[in-house]
């Protein structure tokens, strides 16, 4: 779903606001077996669920039922954004801020194979908002500009939670355990930015941009031993919570070039 609302209350001051919502749910797996060994009917006869699998091109995935729940999946996200022009006499100052967000859940039958031997449930949300304020000036000019700046901030949030249950082989140990992996990202970035347009004739123009970007990026990260096993003890390994950090600042550049040949033919090079 998405909505649109324009406001104009004067006729130097312009109001649009968006807004969009969207949401699915997905219940199976999209994998289908087309051969087989043997093996996955015997271990998901072994894990409760005797004919079951098959492999046959058939639409039939053969493979959500574990005793845990059947592969599913939901995700809800959002936008929207604000943006508001106030004239000035000729000169045009604009505001935009926007936010996105999104969650998702999944349950996942990480084995393929009828029967509790291995699932993965995710927790993952994001969100992240941003605010430019830019000055434009008047058009038809021979000198054109524009001059801004931008604020970022975003957040990303995981936590994976895996459970292995392999039944031991003749000369293996089962492999089983519950580990569950947490993961926390925020970023911040400040922007200042600007663009001068200047007609060398009538024809040719001249573009010249420049923009400096300063970001810095911050992870926490983390992995407990649910349930201790083979799995979460030595495949994957428990850890300590540590953290880690980056900031950067860049500058970024740009000059172009085009040449109005005729009323309808353009060519430009950057």
């Amino acid at each position: 779903g998405r909505a649109v609302a324009v406001w104009e209350p004067s006729e130097n001051l312009d109001v649009t606001a968006m807004f969009q919502a969207y949401g699915s749910d997905s219940y199976g797996t999209n994998a289908e077996f087309v051969t087989s060994t043997g093996t996955p009917e015997a271990l998901s006869a072994l894990g409760g669920y005797p004919s079951v699998f098959e492999a046959i091109p058939d639409w039939n995935t053969a493979i959500d039922s574990t005793v845990v729940g059947d592969d599913r999946g939901d995700q809800d996200a959002s936008r929207g954004s604000l943006t508001v022009n106030w004239s000035l006499g000729d000169y045009t100052l604009t505001a935009q801020a926007g936010f996105t967000r999104s969650d998702a859940d999944g349950h996942t039958n990480t084995s393929y194979i009828p029967g509790n031997y291995g699932y993965q449930m995710v927790d993952d949300k994001s969100k992240q908002f941003t605010q430019e304020v830019r000055l434009t000036s008047p058009e038809g000019w021979t000198v054109e500009y524009i001059v801004g700046v931008l604020y970022l901030h975003g957040s990303y949030d995981n936590i994976t939670t895996t459970n292995a249950n392999m039944i031991a082989g003749p000369t293996s140990p089962a492999v089983r355990g519950t580990s569950e992996t947490d993961y926390y990202q925020k970023n911040t970035a400040w922007s200042g930015f600007g663009q001068l347009d200047t007609r060398l004739t009538d024809d040719l123009k001249l573009s010249l941009g420049l923009r400096y970007t300063d970001e810095k990026k911050s992870a926490d990260f983390a992995r407990t031993a649910l349930v201790p096993g083979i799995y979460s003890m030595v495949v994957t390994p428990p850890f300590s919570p540590f953290s880690l950090s980056r900031s950067e600042g860049n500058i970024d550049a740009s000059v172009g070039l085009s040449y109005q040949v005729t009323d309808y033919v353009m060519v430009y090079g950057s």
